[in-house]
């Protein structure tokens, strides 16, 4: 939050999540355990660098299929807390469907500006594609996913000219986007508590709201997903991307998990039985 901006009590509760969850230490204690299980079970390979800051490393799940679509996931925290151990869980139902997972750490705000924070994931996709080989993965059938600030990133990945970062990545060799429970115009959060780490002013919000990029996805398919129990922000932001990009990606599905809310909807992500899972199983076969 800037000195323009003040505090907004309703936007308070309408973005401030943690405040809803009756137990969120619990929370994230359950999803340690599950990403722990995940962790003895899969043999990983853990902590590959992809850049000088000590947060930009790579976790790499490989499912032993041979040339399998990849899943590429980042994790949430509204870009200042979070990590990647916390979150392993979510490979598990897409390693039983013979999908590749990485999981992209990155650094935080205020460490680092948000502008940097997207740098960062995107220089770290860009690592994945030009070292699949060496990682043990395939790069013709890639996804890429994120929840809550993740899903703000999965959309500006998709706004990425992926060969003005590096002339020797493809245009558009990403297949297809999910983004969860983002948020995809920031003006609103400048006006919360969450605002104060992100020290946004108006024009800066404006710059990095997806809302106001230009996709370069080309034809590649976009699912919008948010918790059916979550507040009404979110499946504004959902309304408000759609409007932005309606003839200018292809946004194919969105989608309201039943019942759950900003967190329990990464749940359902890891239910290999859930219809969000198979939507998003349904990106990465058609890959």
């Amino acid at each position: 939050m800037t000195e323009d901006a003040q505090i907004d009590a309703e936007l308070e509760k309408l973005y401030n999540v943690r405040l809803l969850c009756d137990d969120y230490d619990g929370l994230q204690a359950r999803w340690r355990e599950a990403s722990a299980k995940v962790r003895e079970a899969a043999d990983p390979t853990l902590g590959v660098m992809f850049g000088t800051h000590e947060r930009e490393k790579l976790d790499v799940f490989l499912s032993g299929a041979e040339d399998a679509p990849l899943l590429i996931f980042i994790h949430g925290g509204y870009w200042q807390r979070g990590e990647t151990p916390v979150y392993h869980f979510v490979a598990e139902p897409f390693l039983a469907r013979g999908v590749d997972v990485v999981l992209i750490n990155y650094p935080l705000c205020p460490d680092v500006t948000l502008g940097k924070l997207v740098d960062s994931v995107s220089r770290g996709i860009a690592h994945v594609y030009k070292n699949a080989v060496t990682l043990g993965l395939s790069r013709e059938h890639i996804v890429v996913a994120g929840h809550s600030a993740g899903g703000h990133l999965s959309a500006m990945m998709a706004a990425t000219d992926w060969p003005a970062l590096d002339p020797s990545l493809p245009s558009e060799f990403i297949k297809g986007f999910v983004a969860i429970s983002g948020v995809f115009e920031l003006e609103p959060l400048r006006h919360t508590t969450i605002g104060t780490a992100l020290a946004l002013d108006a024009a800066q919000a404006g710059k990095l709201s997806p809302v106001n990029q230009r996709p370069t996805s080309g034809s590649a398919p976009i699912l919008l997903a948010r918790g059916g129990a979550e507040t009404p922000a979110f499946a504004l932001q959902i309304e408000q991307l759609c409007q932005a990009w309606s003839d200018k990606a292809n946004i194919t599905t969105t989608y309201d998990a039943p019942g759950a809310d900003h967190f329990t909807v990464l749940d359902q992500l890891a239910d290999p039985d859930s219809d969000l899972t198979a939507h998003v199983a349904g990106l990465l076969s058609d890959t």
